[in-house]
């Protein structure tokens, strides 16, 4: 949108496009109040056009804050807040993302920033899928904020030194981020000598990480903790609805968190009973096609989402958001915040050392599979594990099974 536009033929359509996004009254009513001392500042100077830059200079003025503010906030100041980000969207966008920074953003330098861009890029063409493209670059922006840290301005200007020292920096992280990130470094350098960009192969001065596969237990929820987290769902509350569908994908189906977010209408394949309903999907980790058989009390929740709960809307993801604008989950909602409004309403405590997130039932499934006789070969389809070495971690958590190869002490220790 963004060009030269009457204030008030903007800050008009920007009110009617507020009403056509299905906000309450109420909330219409947040936006318009700083919206209206929008106008009213402008046109006691004579501004007759907007422009971000006016926007953010109201809101200082007006309010003494900025649109990165986050500590010691009225419900005015959050309400204006939210109006600027709006406008602006409006002025960019022609629609309002809903979608913003909740601290400053990380601005590269034009080199790096040209680096990152064309990592992302190679990373593409060498079909590594988004998820993983979306973790490396963030790691490698982090390694990039660390060099211009230091004084270092270019890529070319990495020395063992240096790589050793970002290293160190990750000491307070555990051994998998530390070894994920040697990872990324080792995927970048060669990004690196394949463009030209070094002489050097800086590989070779990265560390060797043990990280063993073995030393992993996956943290799995007892049966009744998630009973109680399904029980704690308002089903008659179309967000109860979709909160409940969602749980049920991951606890009997399994899907991973990313998927179900990315679920389209057209990935759920009805038949006339439910009992030999579908779901089928790419896989956002993968990319390989998965397709499962839909339990009933899946496919219960589904309808009844669909048909009760969910907001209506042209969207073709199944899951949206109930707060309007009504869009899909955004691209790193991992969907815990399900859980852990749950859980607080259930009473279940949780302890720092077990993690309880999406992925954590999912776990709970896998491990289900294996204490119920299920071979490692139909489990690993089933979770749409490309190999079953990643499937039999599993065989850990189940303690019956492990005690079957327990050792006589008086057959292995000699007398």
């Amino acid at each position: 949108m963004e060009s030269e536009m009457n204030l008030n033929a903007f800050l008009d359509k920007f009110d009617q496009l507020l009403y056509e996004m299905g906000y309450a009254p109420t909330t219409l009513n947040h936006y318009g109040i700083p919206c209206r001392q929008f106008r009213e500042y402008c046109e006691e100077r004579s501004i007759t056009a907007f422009s971000g830059k006016l926007a953010h200079h109201f809101l200082k003025e007006h309010y003494g804050v900025t649109v990165y503010t986050r500590e010691n906030l009225t419900s005015t100041k959050k309400n204006a807040i939210r109006a600027v980000n709006a406008l602006n969207d409006f002025y960019q966008y022609g629609k309002y993302k809903r979608v913003y920074l909740r601290k400053k953003p990380v601005v590269l330098t034009e080199h790096y920033q040209k680096m990152l861009d064309e990592f992302r890029e190679y990373s593409l063409s060498r079909n590594r899928s988004k998820a993983i493209i979306y973790r490396n670059t963030n790691m490698l922006r982090a390694f990039f904020v660390y060099l211009e840290g230091i004084g270092i301005g270019a890529c070319n200007k990495i020395t063992p030194q240096i790589i050793h020292g970002f290293m160190d920096s990750l000491k307070q992280f555990c051994t998998r981020t530390v070894a994920t990130n040697n990872s990324m470094l080792k995927l970048f350098f060669h990004f690196l000598a394949d463009k030209g960009y070094s002489d050097t192969d800086l590989t070779e001065c990265l560390p060797h990480i043990r990280c063993y596969r073995a030393s992993l237990i996956p943290s799995v929820w007892k049966k009744e903790d998630v009973e109680k987290l399904i029980g704690a769902i308002d089903r008659g509350n179309p967000c109860g609805k979709r909160d409940l569908a969602i749980l049920l994908l991951v606890i009997q189906m399994g899907l991973r968190a990313s998927d179900i977010r990315n679920l389209k209408l057209s990935n759920l394949k009805w038949s006339g009973n439910h009992s030999s309903s579908t779901v089928e999907l790419t896989q956002s980790k993968t990319g390989e096609i998965l397709s499962l058989p839909m339990p009933p009390d899946v496919a219960v929740a589904l309808v009844d989402y669909l048909k009760n709960g969910r907001p209506k809307s042209e969207a073709s993801h199944v899951f949206l958001r109930h707060n309007a604008p009504h869009n899909p989950f955004a691209a790193n909602n991992g969907l815990n915040n399900i859980i852990f409004r749950l859980a607080g309403r259930a009473g279940i405590k949780f302890t720092c050392e077990t993690k309880h997130g999406m992925h954590s039932l999912r776990h709970t499934f896998a491990t289900n599979l294996i204490t119920n006789g299920v071979s490692l070969k139909i489990a690993s389809e089933l979770l749409g594990h490309r190999s079953t070495l990643s499937t039999d971690v599993y065989i850990k958590t189940d303690i019956s099974m492990l005690r079957t190869c327990a050792l006589n002490p008086a057959e292995v220790i000699p007398r």
